[in-house]
């Protein structure tokens, strides 16, 4: 199937905005409490994640329609499942020098932590994908279940991961539906679409406040959190739905060599996305001891845009230097050559 230019577009700046974000959070406020209400890290994170979710959605209809249930399980625990614990592996190995070597149980106990807890996109990603491919598999009673799920989904315990996958899951499904039915009908809405997305972003935006984060509140459907609940899926799906229409504009003005590189970036997302994680481990302690944190939102800007731009760059000259080997690439990234499985699926085209 022929990649989606634009779609690897926006993933390309989404990516961009999850490393910009990062850096806000761990170089300007260096993991102080202010970053929260910073009106740049606010204004990426009301959508970013959410829409990344739904062009995963979007990109993961053709795959669940091809494979069987069986076959497309096994590509995807051996896409997404053999990454997260060889890179939780590999991280809980090299503390080991640093931190001293533990006990035979306390490592397995640190390395069990490492795998459940690291990578949530990915973990989340992997919940949609088969809880969506099962519900395929029962024939005529999918669309029931499709929509008894999305609202089903938000029962599930407050736990780990699960709250994530809570959060995620009815943008997952979005993609999914409108991959299904396709985007045609609604293009003769298309100036109603973006006003009403743009009216509901701004409103969005500024109701949002310190306990919507879904870091802060979770997914408890209690009376107190209804209202995080509620204004945390309004201004994701509105300001998903502009972030296209703006991305759009950018895609169809942006210069060819400009617009190949924001490409590639999207096609790589699973090196940024991976690899960001562990490079700004290192990144907090460094800058640290170059300056303290920085109050002033915009004053931090600057240093946000050069390392957010650095680290994706950084994460992609490591992680194609790491995939010149296949063994590498398939047990780090889930990259398999097609010809030896073509259902595996590609999470440089399914997740960030």
């Amino acid at each position: 199937m022929k990649r989606n230019q634009f779609l690897d577009y926006a993933k390309g700046l989404l990516i961009l905005l999850v490393t910009i974000g990062h850096a806000i959070q761990f170089a300007v406020y260096q993991e102080g409490e202010g970053f929260w209400d910073d009106p740049v890290f606010k204004a990426i994170y009301v959508f970013h994640m959410p829409l990344f979710m739904g062009i995963s959605g979007y990109l993961a209809w053709p795959g669940i329609q091809k494979a069987s249930l069986l076959s497309f399980t096994f590509g995807k625990v051996r896409a997404y499942m053999i990454p997260i614990l060889a890179w939780a592996t590999t991280y809980t190995l090299a503390k080991c020098p640093i931190e001293g070597w533990p006990g035979l149980g306390e490592l397995i106990g640190g390395l069990l932590f490492a795998f459940l807890d690291s990578l949530w996109f990915i973990w989340t990603l992997f919940g949609c994908v088969i809880l969506t491919a099962s519900f395929k598999a029962l024939g005529r009673w999918f669309w029931a279940i499709y929509v008894l799920s999305t609202i089903g989904i938000l029962f599930l315990p407050e736990v780990g991961h699960l709250i994530l996958l809570k959060y995620m899951y009815p943008f997952f499904q979005t993609g999914y539906a409108l991959a299904h039915f396709g985007i045609e009908g609604l293009m003769r809405w298309r100036k109603w679409i973006l006003w009403a997305a743009l009216g509901l972003s701004v409103l969005g935006y500024s109701l949002w406040t310190h306990d919507t984060y879904i870091y802060k509140s979770g997914m408890a459907l209690s009376a107190g959190n209804l209202w995080n609940v509620g204004l945390r899926y309004l201004t994701g799906f509105s300001a998903s739905v502009l972030a296209v229409f703006l991305f759009e504009f950018l895609f169809s003005r942006t210069s060819s060599l400009l617009r190949d590189r924001v490409e590639s970036l999207g096609r790589d997302s699973i090196f940024i996305y991976i690899i960001q994680g562990y490079a700004y481990l290192a990144i907090g302690r460094v800058v640290g001891r170059i300056h303290g944190p920085i109050s002033h939102a915009w004053l931090g800007l600057p240093e946000a845009l050069v390392v957010g731009v650095g680290v994706a760059l950084f994460c992609v000259l490591v992680g194609r230097t790491m995939s010149r080997s296949r063994i590498l690439a398939a047990v780090y990234f889930g990259k398999y050559p097609k010809k030896l499985s073509p259902l595996v699926g590609r999470p440089a085209e399914e997740s960030a």
